[in-house]
């Protein structure tokens, strides 16, 4: 039986300006982190983002999400 779960993953990295890597727009950089997040491997570090932190939170199916709280509190997900 197929079933579905939604969540909110907020994911915490660092990239490295400096090297190599340091010419990436943020949008490249976004997309790096959440496929480590997404398809981890055994690369700790992949186009100079490292992946800090991960906090999932499982969202009810049945509620919409109070998107204006998790931006301004993004450690709390609210649903009403």
């Amino acid at each position: 039986m197929k079933r579905v779960m939604n969540c909110v993953i907020r994911i915490e990295y660092e990239h490295d300006t400096k090297g190599y890597w340091g010419d990436l727009d943020m949008s490249e950089v976004e997309d790096t982190a959440a496929h480590l997040t997404i398809n981890p491997n055994f690369h700790s570090i992949e186009c100079g983002v490292k992946i800090d932190e991960v906090s999932v939170n499982v969202v009810d199916t049945e509620s919409p999400v109070d998107w204006r709280e998790l931006k301004h509190n993004p450690r709390i997900l609210l649903t009403k």
